[in-house]
């Protein structure tokens, strides 16, 4: 799993206890809310694009880490200005990214997820190592249908 730094993790907290109360766990149609973890080097494959799907690239702050930190000057303060201004210059999507980052890796500490790929259906299964979504939900059905016999 990620180690993110301390002000990332508090964030990811407080997130996932908005989550927590703002997030219902099954739609109305009955699908259930599915909930991608992975990295941007392994990509999920997916044809549910109708269906209650969220996916997090946990591995998004680090990223955005590296690319701000490239080529920083050697003195500390200008350094430190330096990363300021990049981060303020970020676009709306990278600050979205980041966001989404932050609740992935908040959720993911609320479900215990200790490995990625990992899709979690409904709160309430994980599947672990698959990137085809359509077989993941496959396991979950598989995996309801013999907790109800």
């Amino acid at each position: 799993m990620l180690n993110p730094s301390k002000p990332f993790r508090i964030l990811a907290l407080a997130t996932a206890i908005a989550l927590v109360i703002m997030n219902g766990v099954v739609s109305a149609d009955g699908k259930p809310l599915v909930e991608v973890f992975t990295t941007s080097d392994i990509p999920i494959i997916s044809d549910h694009q109708g269906d209650r799907v969220q996916v997090y690239e946990i591995d998004g702050i680090k990223l955005l880490e590296e690319k701000i930190s490239h080529g920083l000057s050697g003195n500390t303060n200008t350094a430190k200005q330096q990363a300021i201004e990049r981060v303020t210059q970020l676009e709306e999507e990278q600050k979205q990214q980041v966001q989404r980052t932050a609740i992935g890796l908040s959720k993911a500490q609320q479900y215990g997820i200790d490995r990625y790929p990992a899709i979690v259906f409904n709160s309430e299964a994980v599947v672990y190592g698959v990137t085809d979504l359509a077989e993941a939900m496959h396991r979950y059905r598989e995996w309801q249908e013999s907790t109800t016999q």
